[in-house]
């Protein structure tokens, strides 16, 4: 029991950051102010109405505490959530990527003369499809749409896999997606966003290879969840694998080619060429006039995704239950998607050692028996999978194949 009051029951600020008095911290003090103005006999019991009433206010200092300390530490992009984070971005430069809704092409059959207004299709995963606000079915009873994901984010539809009329008309007879999905991307992740916050700090950096990374960075809409880029620079007077002396070269994962190229053109140092492998038939190039009219030519590297698929064999052991199925998978699509960045290998045994779960209770349950990689589509083989460095493997869940043995 506090014998004096605390000298404040308000939140302070100390080198570790903000520290807040705990709810029992600020009774025990109110206790003691109280007991120091009407005696040391008086009776603060919790059954007691003068106990009670301490306890109210108690509360609602504790309340007031942790709302302080809520507003200090969200101030800060490494606390910060949702919203809040993304005015905190806004005043760094950076936006939130906004999400994109999944496209398909598909064709309509039906009476001739037909108008369908607001019509939606529905996949074989329940997803709904719109149709254009308004469509008319010509006199050969068929016309070709482009439908769009009601609900953002990548949906994928295999082809003939949207094929459910959702909303009736009479005379439309039916619909089938000629063309897979075309996957659309979601709203960017809180961790994402605050990777692109710290790396856009480099915009004002001492080197110029970090502030033309920073600002590659930076450029928004890049059409995926986490913008990716990594610069190669060739600093020496000789031939460098495929770069020239004295050059760099930019590979991102934007697709907002104009973005890119005025963000290289206003951070290129001078007498530095901006090249992309002569191997290399995928570049981007472009040219940036600066503000006394001087063109510059740029030129950078699209980043080339490697879709990755995975077979694995396991053996049930005690406790396997049928979820531990879908766990590994997206652990194993996280992994790749997440940890590996642009040019990293895919290393058999690191991946092998994700998908045993090693660090989960299920992990218990089951045993490995072979694991096979193979990228893009290509065969089998239980090694390493090389990637390029201006490649990042990637994996879906879906790509992850097990049997159960």
């Amino acid at each position: 029991m506090a014998s004096s009051p605390l000298p404040t029951l308000a939140p302070t600020i100390e080198s570790s950051g903000i520290v807040t008095k705990t709810y029992a911290e600020i009774l025990l003090s109110l206790m003691a102010s109280f007991r120091a103005i009407y005696g040391e006999d008086v009776y603060l019991e919790a059954d007691s109405q003068d106990g009670q009433w301490l306890s109210v206010i108690a509360l609602a200092i504790y309340d007031c505490g942790q709302m302080a300390a809520g507003i200090f530490r969200f101030s800060q992009p490494t606390y910060a959530q949702g919203e809040n984070l993304s005015a905190l971005a806004i005043q760094s430069g950076i936006v939130r990527l906004s999400p994109s809704h999944s496209t398909a092409t598909g064709t309509i059959i039906g009476q001739p003369g037909l108008e369908i207004t607001e019509g939606t299709v529905q996949d074989l995963s329940g997803n709904l499809w719109n149709l254009p606000t308004s469509v008319t079915i010509p006199g050969s009873g068929e016309k070709s749409v482009t439908v769009t994901a009601q609900s953002p984010g990548a949906i994928t539809a295999d082809i003939g896999s949207i094929r459910t009329v959702n909303t009736r008309f009479r005379g439309w007879d039916s619909f089938s997606n000629t063309t897979a999905a075309l996957p659309g991307s979601p709203v960017e992740t809180d961790s994402a966003l605050r990777h692109r916050m710290r790396l856009s700090n480099g915009l004002a950096a001492t080197t110029t290879k970090a502030s033309m990374l920073a600002a590659v960075l930076a450029v928004s809409g890049s059409g995926s969840e986490t913008a990716h880029a990594t610069i190669l620079e060739n600093d020496t007077s000789a031939l460098v694998g495929s770069l020239p002396p004295h050059s760099v070269c930019v590979i991102t994962s934007s697709v907002d080619s104009t973005a890119i190229i005025k963000a290289l053109g206003r951070t290129k140092p001078p007498g530095c060429q901006l090249v992309a492998d002569p191997l290399n038939e995928g570049y981007i190039e472009g040219t940036y006039t600066d503000r006394y009219g001087i063109p510059t030519t740029i030129r950078y590297l699209q980043l080339s995704t490697v879709p990755i698929a995975i077979k694995i064999q396991l053996r049930k052991g005690p406790g396997y239950i049928p979820a531990t199925e879908t766990l590994i998978k997206e652990t194993v699509s996280n992994f790749i998607n997440t940890y590996l960045d642009i040019g990293d290998d895919v290393i058999y045994y690191q991946i092998k050692a994700i998908a045993s779960l090693m660090q989960s209770p299920e992990g218990r349950s089951f045993t490995i028996t072979l694991l096979s990689i193979n990228r893009s589509g290509g065969s089998f083989f239980s090694d390493d999978v090389g990637i390029l460095y201006s490649e990042m493997a990637t994996c879906t869940p879906d790509s992850v194949t097990i049997t159960i043995l």
